[in-house]
């Protein structure tokens, strides 16, 4: 239960992308259904993933890193999610969160709004994850009023008001997105 309460929220977003793609498609037959709440439902959680990347290829000598794999062999996993969800924000260097996955991951999600093909599972997911990234990227300015560890690919991150352009051009840019699907 508590592992639900603490991604909620990714739960939450997941399914109002679900809800979104639905209600913008239309769809009537039970298999497209089914595909795009799947594909919503691992796109919320996939950028969770990094955090074991991190844990056992990336940094395997942080103290975070030990404490991840320390909880994981112990099969304590309620204390390894409320672990990772309490100190997610002390990594500085972060694959996924960053400004350039999330980039590329906006380019993936227009071209999966954008294309002929019918792959609502690709849609679905590529959508998600765009959408999860730009909250927890939001999540992270909000406690630390900066995003220099989206920027950490530059020696020295961009100035405040261009990571607030930053953010803004990727909402108007999910905005956009959001209003390609059909």
């Amino acid at each position: 239960m508590l592992i639900l309460k603490t991604y909620k929220l990714n739960l939450l977003i997941s399914l109002t992308v679900a809800v979104i793609i639905l209600a913008l498609r239309v769809e009537k037959e039970i298999l497209p259904i089914l595909a795009i709440i799947s594909g919503s439902l691992l796109g919320g959680l996939l950028l969770e993933v990094e955090y074991f990347i991190i844990a056992y290829f990336s940094d395997p000598d942080l103290e975070f890193s030990k404490n991840v794999v320390q909880f994981a062999t112990q099969k304590n996993y309620v204390g390894l999610f409320t672990y990772i969800s309490a100190n997610k924000v002390s990594l500085e260097k972060r694959l996924i969160n960053s400004f350039l996955f999330q980039f590329i991951l906006g380019l993936l999600a227009l071209y999966a709004v954008t294309s002929s093909g019918d792959n609502l599972f690709a849609l679905a997911l590529s959508l998600s994850v765009f959408v999860s990234s730009f909250y927890h990227m939001y999540e992270e300015y909000e406690l630390k009023r900066s995003l220099a560890g989206w920027f950490w690919i530059f020696k020295t991150p961009p100035a405040k008001q261009v990571q607030n352009l930053y953010i803004l051009a990727m909402g108007l840019f999910l905005v956009y997105i959001l209003s390609q699907i059909s």
